[in-house]
């Protein structure tokens, strides 16, 4: 009976996200964002409840247009969307967490195969830092860092709030980013994306990785010192 909820549960969410797939762009958001803006404003919880719900499936099924829903979110409802994009990613992530370490696990196991080997035993060390800082690096697979904690025994509880906590920085920026959108795809254009790929913007989010690297880096060398 679970294995057949799952997969009608699973079914549903690549039918929705197929669909979603389709018909995003940002050439079409652009299109229509007088129409988005005046339904989120006449409707603006039951379209935050629906956006979230969008998050969650398009996060779960690693598809690529988390970045622009993100920055559509921000657009439409300003910095009320922030919290809801993050309890939406993290619970996405928990999905494939769960089914990581479930009945997917060998289909994920292949996923990884090879690289989870080389980063075994920094991981182990401390999973709650390792899961922390590769959330805050924006460059880093988000799908790979769902699998990876899911696969070697990171607890639940340590990887929602490691992941919640890591993904907040990122999407903060993101979300600052995409307030200033809301004037440009009101006027039909398309938002000028190069800004995100401006080193300056993520030096925040680089020094806060690299602080929890070295971090990391200090306590594995005293580690090591103490037991000589």
């Amino acid at each position: 009976m679970k294995r057949a909820c799952l997969i009608i549960f699973l079914s549903f969410l690549i039918v929705t996200a197929l669909s979603i797939s389709d018909q995003l762009s940002f050439e079409r958001v652009a299109s229509e964002y007088a129409n988005f803006k005046q339904i989120t404003d006449n409707n603006h919880l039951r379209s935050l409840l629906i956006f979230f719900a969008v998050y969650i499936v398009t996060v779960a099924l690693s598809l690529p247009l988390a970045s622009m829903l993100t920055f559509g979110g921000a657009a439409l409802f300003g910095w009320a969307a922030l919290p809801v994009i993050v309890v939406a990613a993290t619970l996405g992530a928990t999905i494939i967490f769960l089914l990581s370490r479930s009945i997917a696990r060998e289909f994920f196991s292949r996923r990884v195969e090879g690289a989870i080997d080389s980063i075994r035993a920094v991981f182990l060390q401390s999973p709650i830092r390792w899961c922390f800082t590769m959330r805050m690096i924006p460059f880093f697979p988000f799908w790979f860092v769902n699998i990876v904690p899911a696969l070697l025994g990171m607890r639940l509880s340590d990887y929602l709030w490691a992941t919640t906590l890591g993904i907040l920085p990122g999407t903060a920026i993101y979300v600052g980013v995409g307030q200033g959108f809301d004037a440009v795809l009101m006027s039909g254009q398309v938002p000028d994306l190069e800004l995100m790929k401006r080193f300056d913007i993520w030096i925040p989010m680089v020094l806060l990785a690299g602080l929890s690297g070295l971090s990391a880096w200090i306590s594995n060398q005293k580690q090591r010192g103490e037991k000589k």
